[in-house]
């Protein structure tokens, strides 16, 4: 199991069993076949609409609710000021395009737009261009 590291930035990798999965990371799992992951014992934590902080750079991370949310659902936080997703990329905030792994390729897919999905259990790849924080 791996995630990305904005601070270095790298893939960190987990093993063991005690890994504590943080909401709104995005992690990557290699599979030899296709599986079902279940996570035992998991309560999903009351979320606050937070969903990530966002350093310059690539951002691998996931959405931490259970509903599918659409890029248009989204607010980017910077420097005390909220902008939708349309203004943010106005803005020069963030990039366009988000990018997900897709399996059955194998390849990356990418989505953009309002009304673009974000599932969950799905990491996803968020360019953002300052430090700012990625809220529902």
């Amino acid at each position: 199991m791996f995630y990305w590291d904005t601070s270095g930035p790298w893939y960190n990798s987990l093993s063991g069993d005690d890994i504590l999965l943080q909401p709104g990371l995005g992690y990557w799992i290699y599979s030899y076949v296709d599986c079902e992951l279940f996570i035992q014992d998991f309560i999903m934590p009351e979320w606050d609409g937070n969903i990530s902080t966002l350093a310059p750079g690539w951002n691998g991370l996931g959405i931490p609710t259970t509903e599918t949310l659409t890029l248009g659902n989204l607010t980017i936080n910077y420097s005390d000021v909220d902008y939708n997703w349309s203004d943010a990329i106005s803005a020069g905030l963030v990039e366009s395009s988000v990018f997900w792994w897709d399996t059955s390729g194998p390849w990356y897919q990418s989505i953009s737009g309002v009304d673009a999905e974000l599932v969950p259990a799905q990491g996803y790849w968020f360019y953002a261009y300052y430090d700012c924080t990625l809220k529902r």
